[in-house]
C-alpha cells in the first residue's frame, strides 16, 4: 500500500501541473470575455462541488441542501462588503459562518438521522433558509436581493478575478487531497463503506460525520463569497432548488468520491449548457443525455474515467507487474 501511494503521487502531481499550465494560459486563449465568464462560474461552482464530494462521495452521507450553505457564504460576504469591510474579512467570514452553521446542523441531525432520511432533513433546512433570506428584508434585501456588492480592488477585471478564483480552487483542492490521504480521510471512507463496522473499529462515526459536513460547509461558503463579489448582485432565486440539482449533477457527472471529478463536473456542466443555449429544448435533451450516459457507461464519473486513462498510460511494464503480482497487484489485494 505504501508503494502504491508513492507511485500515485508523481502521477497526481503531473496531472495537477498540466492542468495548472492549461489554466494559466486559458484566459488569454479564450475566444471572448463571455466564455471567460462561463469558466469563472465553473471555477466558483467547483468549491461547493468539492464540499459535496467530500460529504457524499467520501463520507457517504446524502444531502440535497448544500445550496443553503452556498447561500450563507454569499450573503455573509455580500453584507460585509456592502458595509465597507475589506474583502479578506468578508472572505474569512464567508468560510467561518457556513462552517459553524454546517457543524450545528450536523450536531443536531447526524446522530439520529441516517441514510435516505438525511435528504428531507437537509431539504427542510434549505427551505427554512430560503424563507429567511426572503423575509429578512432589512438584512438580505428580501426577494429583490443585495445589489452593489463590490469586487476586491485588485481583482476588478475579469482576467484578474479568474486568477483569484483559480488560486482559491487550487488551494482548496490541495487541502482536500491532503485530508483524503490522512487519518480523517480513512475514517470517512470507512464510514461510507459501513458505519457500523467503522464504529466497531473504534472510529467516532458521529464526530467524523459532523466534521465532514462542517468542512463541506466551509467549501460552499468560499464559493459563495467568490460568487457574490463576482456577480455584484445576489438574491434568493440564485440559491433555489435548481441550484441544488445542478450541484448534485456536477458531483455525479464528475464522480462521487473523486476530487478530480469535482472540477471536471463543475466546468463541463457550466460549459455544455452554454454551447446549447441556442435551443432550449435541445439543451435539456442533451443535458439529460449526458447525465444518463455518465451513469450508464461511466458510473465512477469523469474523474474515474480520467483515473482509468492514467492507469492505462503506465505502460506495459506496469501491466506485467500487475499480472504477475507486482506492487499494483498488491494494491488491488489490499484495497
Amino acid at each position: 500500500m505504501m508503494q502504491s501511494a508513492a507511485r500515485k503521487q508523481p502521477r497526481q502531481r503531473l496531472l495537477v501541473a498540466a492542468m495548472a499550465a492549461i489554466a494559466i494560459i486559458l484566459p488569454f486563449a479564450a475566444p471572448n470575455a463571455y466564455w471567460l465568464h462561463v469558466v469563472i462560474l465553473g471555477l466558483i461552482h467547483t468549491l461547493p462541488v468539492l464540499g459535496l464530494t467530500l460529504f457524499m462521495g467520501y463520507a457517504g452521507q446524502l444531502s440535497v441542501g448544500h445550496e443553503a450553505l452556498y447561500a450563507i457564504g454569499a450573503y455573509t460576504s455580500g453584507i460585509l462588503l456592502r458595509r465597507g469591510f475589506p474583502f479578506i474579512v468578508a472572505f474569512a467570514g464567508s468560510a467561518i459562518l457556513p462552517y459553524f452553521a454546517a457543524k450545528a446542523l450536523g450536531l443536531a441531525v447526524l446522530r439520529y438521522v441516517k441514510g435516505i432520511y438525511l435528504a428531507p432533513a437537509t431539504l427542510g433546512v434549505s427551505w427554512f433558509l430560503n424563507a429567511l433570506l426572503t423575509n429578512l428584508v432589512k438584512l438580505t434585501g428580501g426577494p429583490s436581493g443585495l445589489t452593489g456588492i463590490p469586487r476586491p480592488a485588485w481583482f476588478r477585471h475579469e482576467t484578474q478575478y479568474y486568477f483569484l478564483c483559480l488560486a482559491v480552487v487550487l488551494a482548496v483542492y490541495w487541502a482536500m487531497s491532503r485530508l483524503i490521504d490522512s487519518r480523517a480521510g480513512i475514517a470517512f471512507r470507512s464510514i461510507a463503506g459501513n458505519d457500523i463496522a467503522a464504529e466497531c473499529l473504534g472510529i467516532d462515526v458521529y464526530r467524523y460525520k459532523v466534521f465532514a459536513l462542517a468542512l463541506s460547509g466551509l467549501c460552499c461558503g468560499l464559493g459563495g463569497a467568490l460568487y457574490a463579489s463576482y456577480a455584484n448582485y445576489i438574491c434568493p432565486a440564485d440559491f433555489s432548488r435548481e441550484m441544488a440539482v445542478r450541484l448534485l449533477c456536477m458531483c455525479i457527472v464528475g464522480g462521487l468520491g473523486n476530487m478530480n471529478g469535482a472540477w471536471m463536473g463543475a466546468l463541463i456542466l457550466n460549459i455544455v449548457p452554454e454551447l446549447l443555449r441556442a435551443s432550449n429544448r435541445l439543451q435539456l435533451v442533451l443535458y439529460g443525455a449526458l447525465l444518463i450516459s455518465v451513469l450508464m457507461y461511466w458510473p465512477k464519473g469523469l474523474g474515474g474515467l480520467l483515473d482509468l486513462l492514467l492507469q492505462r498510460g503506465r505502460g506495459a511494464t506496469t501491466g506485467a507487474a500487475d499480472k504477475y503480482g507486482g506492487p499494483a497487484a498488491e494494491e488491488a489485494r489490499t484495497a
